[in-house]
C-alpha cells in the first residue's frame, strides 16, 4: 500500500513539475504594416535624419502626444519611404501599378496629383521592453507634406497625465498559463491592438489543426483561450473554445 501511494505520489510531483516547465513564448511583437498612397514614385528611407528636418520635427511632435515622452525616449526609427508624383532624380522607384491599373491619361491618375499634399511621408518607429517579453511593437503613420496626419498609429488612446504606459510583462501571461495546465505545444502567444476596445491585448490559443483541399494554411483551427489587457491586465474569458479562421495568422 505504502509502495502504491509513493508511486501516485511522484506521479503528481512529476505532472506538476512539467507544468511549470513548459516552454512557453518568451517575447512576442505586434508589426503593422502601411497602407499605399498610391504615387507615382516612392524612395525608401533607412535613416529617420533623411526625412526634412521639418517633418521629423513633426513626427517627434505626434509620437510623444501619442505614447508620452518616456517611451518615445526608448523607441527608435525602424524604416518608411516617401512618395511623391514627381521624380526624385536619385534612388527611386515607379509605382508601375498606378499606370498599368489606371492608364497614364486617366482620370484616376490625374486625380492623384490632388488627393494629397505631396510628398507623402511613411514613418515607421518601433518600440521595445525585453523586460516585459515585448520585442518590438510597431509605431507606423503616414502624413503629408503640411503635416497633416493620414494614418494613425495603431495604438490606445491614453490619458498620458493620469496614465503611464506599463506593459504588463509576459511572465504573468506564463503564470495564467501554467494555472490552467495549458501546454505550450503548438501554442501561439501573440500581441494585437483591438480599436474597438482602445486596448493592446496578449492572446493565448492552441492550433488544433491545419490546412484543408485548399492548401495548408488555409482554414487553421484554434482553441481559444483568453486575451490578457496588455496594459491592464485585466483577463476576457472566451464564450466559444474553438474559432476557425480563413487566413493564415
Amino acid at each position: 500500500m505504502n509502495r502504491l501511494f509513493r508511486i501516485f505520489l511522484l506521479l503528481i510531483i512529476s505532472l506538476n513539475f512539467i507544468s511549470c516547465n513548459e516552454n512557453y513564448p518568451k517575447i512576442v511583437s505586434f508589426e503593422d504594416g502601411f497602407w499605399s498612397t498610391n504615387s507615382r514614385y516612392e524612395v525608401d528611407v533607412n535613416n529617420f535624419d533623411k526625412y526634412p528636418l521639418r517633418i521629423q520635427n513633426l513626427a517627434r511632435k505626434y509620437l510623444i502626444e501619442k505614447i508620452g515622452k518616456s517611451s518615445f525616449e526608448k523607441s527608435k526609427f525602424n524604416y518608411g519611404y516617401i512618395s511623391s508624383n514627381k521624380s526624385f532624380n536619385e534612388s527611386e522607384r515607379k509605382n508601375e501599378m498606378v499606370s498599368i491599373l489606371y492608364g497614364e491619361d486617366s482620370k484616376e491618375n490625374t486625380e492623384l496629383d490632388t488627393k494629397y499634399d505631396y510628398p507623402v511621408y511613411s514613418i515607421g518607429f518601433e518600440l521595445s521592453d525585453l523586460k516585459k517579453g515585448i520585442e518590438k511593437y510597431t509605431l507606423n503613420f503616414i502624413m503629408d507634406n503640411n503635416g497633416k496626419i493620414l494614418s494613425n498609429i495603431s495604438f490606445p488612446k491614453i490619458n498620458l497625465n493620469s496614465e503611464s504606459l506599463n506593459f504588463v510583462p509576459i511572465d504573468s501571461i506564463h503564470k495564467i498559463l501554467s494555472q490552467r495546465k495549458i501546454s505550450s505545444k503548438k501554442l501561439q502567444l501573440d500581441l494585437r491592438f483591438m480599436r474597438k476596445e482602445n486596448s493592446i491585448f496578449y492572446y493565448a490559443r492552441t492550433l488544433i489543426r491545419t490546412g484543408s483541399i485548399f492548401g495548408p494554411s488555409c482554414f487553421p483551427e484554434y482553441k481559444e483561450h483568453f486575451k490578457v489587457n496588455a496594459l491592464t491586465g485585466e483577463i476576457v474569458e472566451y464564450k466559444i473554445e474553438n474559432r476557425i479562421e480563413n487566413y493564415n495568422n
